[in-house]
């Protein structure tokens, strides 16, 4: 299956609204998607994604000010500053230059009968097809020995480590990165 698809995108956009308090996700620019790769369709993420500031100048204006990106209702991308709970009140005029990412997908049209799936027992299974961990401490030694083989799976924004042994999987690890609090 073809392997998603990044695009980088680079806007600007205007802090323009006065003397009035401004709170949560403030639209400071409106843009459309740009046409993705051929076989390939824009994900249009549900929640708000990372924009970081490139560049910004105005009157009295030194800062760095949170960023974030959302595709509207009507399929466009939103570039809005991020207040925390108590807003933001700044009655001058603020020109950023923001950039974000948005992911493409292989199009259903393409992957459709694609997917393939191999079986192998554990005697076919050849270490090269597998990481091959040679760590050893008080946690892997018995591992090692046994037989060097660390597995990773990435599946969404889950990440599972741990090594395979003739009795299964042993010393496992899961990192779950869809929790937005990991990144503050």
């Amino acid at each position: 299956m073809p392997v998603d698809q990044f695009i980088p995108l680079k806007t600007n956009a205007v802090w323009n609204f006065g003397d009035k308090r401004k709170t949560g996700f403030v639209t400071v620019a409106v843009m459309d998607p740009p046409a993705p790769p051929e076989e390939f369709e824009i994900v249009k993420e549900a929640d708000v994604f990372q924009a970081a500031q490139l560049s910004a100048s105005g009157e009295d204006f030194s800062g760095v000010w949170a960023l974030g990106a959302r595709f509207n209702g009507s399929g466009q991308i939103e570039i809005g500053v991020i207040t925390g709970s108590s807003g933001i009140e700044w009655d001058k005029r603020i020109d950023f230059v923001v950039g974000t990412v948005v992911r493409c997908t292989a199009s259903a049209a393409i992957t459709e009968g694609r997917k393939v799936v191999v079986k192998k027992t554990k005697e076919e299974v050849k270490p090269a097809r597998l990481f091959k961990q040679r760590v050893n401490n008080a946690a892997s030694s018995r591992y090692v020995g046994e037989h060097n083989l660390g597995v990773a799976s990435f599946y969404n924004r889950t990440v599972t480590n741990y090594f395979y042994t003739t009795n299964g999987r042993g010393i496992e690890r899961t990192w779950n990165f869809a929790n937005s609090s990991i990144w503050e």
